[in-house]
Parts: C-alpha cells; sequence; structure tokens
C-alpha cells in the first residue's frame, strides 16, 4: 500500500517523471513486480530506478498494522480466559501477499515472513504468496497470545485467518 502514488506503464525505462506531488519525499518503489530501494525524489519531480522497468509503482509509505482480539479456547470446564497460555506457532492464511512481518505483541521485536521459496527464481520478483504459513511465536505462559502483522511497502498483504496453538495452564 502506496500513499500519493504513481503509476507508469510503458517502455522500459530507469527516469520517472512526473513526481511534483512527491519532491523532496522518501518514496517506495515497485519495479515490475519487485521492491526497489527506497529514495528521495528530486525537486524537479523525478527519480531513477535502481533497474530498469516497464511498470513502476513510486508511492509515500504508510504502516498497516493487524492486531487481532485475543484467542479464548473452549476447554471441559469453561474456557481458557483468566489463565496463563503459552502460545505454539500461529498459522496464518494469506492470500496473493508480497511482504509481511509479524511480532509477539507490542514493543517486541518484528520478524519477516519469508516467502521466498527454493524453486523461485532468484533473478525475479517474488511471486504473490497464497496459502498458509507459520508464525513461531515465542514459547512463554502469558496472559494471553498476541500476535500483530505488519507491512509499510509496496507489496500486498492480504490475510484470510490465523490459527493459533496454545498450551493452557492452570484452572
Amino acid at each position: 500500500p502506496l500513499d500519493a502514488a504513481t503509476v507508469y506503464f510503458g517502455a522500459l525505462t530507469i527516469a520517472i517523471t512526473g513526481l511534483g506531488h512527491l519532491a523532496g519525499k522518501e518514496v517506495r518503489i515497485l519495479a515490475d513486480g519487485s521492491e526497489q530501494p527506497a529514495q528521495t525524489v528530486s525537486l524537479g519531480g523525478t527519480l531513477d530506478l535502481e533497474s530498469a522497468a516497464t511498470t513502476v509503482i513510486v508511492g509515500l509509505p504508510f504502516e498497516s498494522c493487524l492486531q487481532p482480539m485475543p484467542w479464548d479456547l473452549n476447554m471441559e470446564d469453561g474456557t481458557s480466559a483468566g489463565r496463563k497460555v503459552k502460545a505454539g506457532p500461529v498459522s496464518a492464511l494469506f492470500y496473493k501477499t508480497g511482504a509481511c512481518q509479524f511480532s509477539d505483541g507490542p514493543g517486541k521485536v518484528w520478524r519477516d515472513v519469508v516467502f521466498r521459496r527454493n524453486e523461485d527464481a532468484m533473478d525475479s520478483a517474488v511471486p504473490l504468496f497464497s496459502g498458509w504459513a507459520k508464525l513461531a511465536l515465542a514459547a512463554a505462559f502469558r496472559e494471553s497470545i498476541d500476535v500483530l502483522l505488519r507491512t509499510d511497502g509496496p507489496l500486498p498483504l492480504n490475510l484470510l485467518a490465523l490459527s493459533p496453538t496454545q498450551t493452557v495452564h492452570g484452572q
């Protein structure tokens, strides 16, 4: 997701013009499906790509962040609410996703979800990923399972479902 984005479709080019509304701003760039390094647009409203492309999207980054409600597990003697839980991996179902980071909760370390596979060509954009991926949370007993997901680049993040595994302690 990019804000105030401009899209270029055309012949193979390195120079992108018509970015006056982004002059002096640091922008993110998606060129032929691959993210290029962030750049600052010149005061004249131009920038040069790292490598030539035919389809380019240039815009301002913004962070999209998702924090689901706490999970409650139904048990024989009630629910897991108010008990200590130990998070196992969380399975995330993505649809046509190119970038995602996850964290164990507010203020914790962010880690990348890796979508590149061994069979993907190394000299082209990583294909958008659809399917399940495991998010390895820190294994520790705590009040609730917190997981946050975010992106701030030009590649899409489409999350369809989250499925936690957990161990419950106490009564």
